[in-house]
């Protein structure tokens, strides 16, 4: 489990740096998956991005965050908007920042949330402020089909050593499995 939120870490380290073109209302790109927990029904997830956040708009958010932690960061985000994100059956929630990042072998995107993600059969009734974001992470193949991760409540902590981590709430992550990039 480590070391899979490692690898979300970098990811989400990457999409604060790289350069991805941004506007427009419809959906620019459209994925989807299955959350398919023991014990409940699988529950199809669509991930539409109608808006990349730039790097001006990435630059702000790390700014805010240095200055003032998850709670100056999520207020940065409430104002911005990349897309949304539902299940069956939901209208889903506003996404407030969306970036992709070319992997060597298709591209990773990383979704944010200003709010925690309750989704299907992953809700949980134990909301904290303490982690006040969701987060989804796609790693898409050239093939448009992938893999990916759902963390429902996360927050973000600078270490010792000044490296981001992402953390998840009780180990919330969620594996997303049928990962695909809609055409």
């Amino acid at each position: 489990m480590r070391k899979l939120y490692r690898g979300i870490v970098a990811a989400v380290v990457v999409c604060l740096s790289l350069v991805v073109t941004a506007s427009g209302a419809d959906p620019k790109e459209r994925f989807s998956a299955i959350i398919d927990e023991e014990g409940g029904m699988p529950t199809r997830l669509t991930i539409s991005v109608h808006s990349w956040t730039t790097d001006q708009e990435a630059q702000a958010f790390g700014a805010a965050f240095k200055s003032g932690g998850n709670n100056a960061l999520r207020t940065a985000m409430i104002k911005a908007s990349a897309g949304y994100v539902s299940v069956t059956g939901s209208m889903g929630w506003p996404l407030n920042f969306a970036r992709s990042i070319p992997n060597g072998t298709g591209q990773t995107i990383v979704v944010a949330a200003d709010r925690p993600l309750g989704m299907g059969n992953v809700a949980s009734g134990s909301a904290t402020t303490e982690f006040p974001f969701g987060v989804i992470v796609l790693n898409i193949g050239a093939n448009g089909k992938g893999t990916g991760q759902l963390i429902q409540q996360a927050k973000l902590e600078i270490d010792a050593t000044g490296k981001l981590n992402v953390n998840a709430y009780s180990g919330m992550g969620v594996e997303l499995m049928g990962v695909r990039k809609q055409k």
